[in-house]
């Protein structure tokens, strides 16, 4: 068997979903414990990011209902792959604000995600328009 061949195999089954949503999961309450317990407020970018990973947490309850349904597995890693691509623009968008600062570009400006799902003005309380990594090393 080819590598493909074992990757296709692997994704027909429960256990490789089962992973996928454990690892999300564990991700998602890891932010939450940052947020919560150290205090570490996120800002706009960051609460983007988390909905994209819960996006990716939904795709693996997709997968996972029944894997070995191609129809099934095929919506689950189109959701996985969207929701990726998604998280991955945001990050490295996020990280181009943190390390080119600029007062144009900031966390709570530019934020490329739907016009219709404001989650930064429905979830005031969790946010800080201010990147949280300032705080972990030190630097005002």
């Amino acid at each position: 068997m080819t590598v493909l061949s074992n990757i296709k195999a692997f994704s027909k089954t429960r256990l490789s979903w089962g992973l996928l949503f454990i690892c999300t999961l564990f991700f998602e309450l890891c932010a939450l414990f940052f947020q919560h317990v150290m205090q570490l407020a996120p800002c706009v970018m960051c609460i983007y990011e988390r909905v994209a990973m819960f996006g990716i947490t939904g795709a693996a309850l997709i997968g996972m209902i029944n894997p070995k349904n191609t129809v099934m597995r095929w919506i689950g890693l189109g959701a996985w792959g969207a929701s990726a691509t998604k998280g991955l623009t945001l990050a490295l968008e996020h990280v181009d604000y943190q390390f080119n600062p600029s007062p144009f570009k900031t966390c709570d400006l530019f934020v490329n995600f739907p016009s219709w799902a404001p989650l930064n003005e429905w979830a005031p309380r969790y946010l800080k328009l201010t990147v949280t990594v300032q705080k972990w090393f030190g630097s005002s």
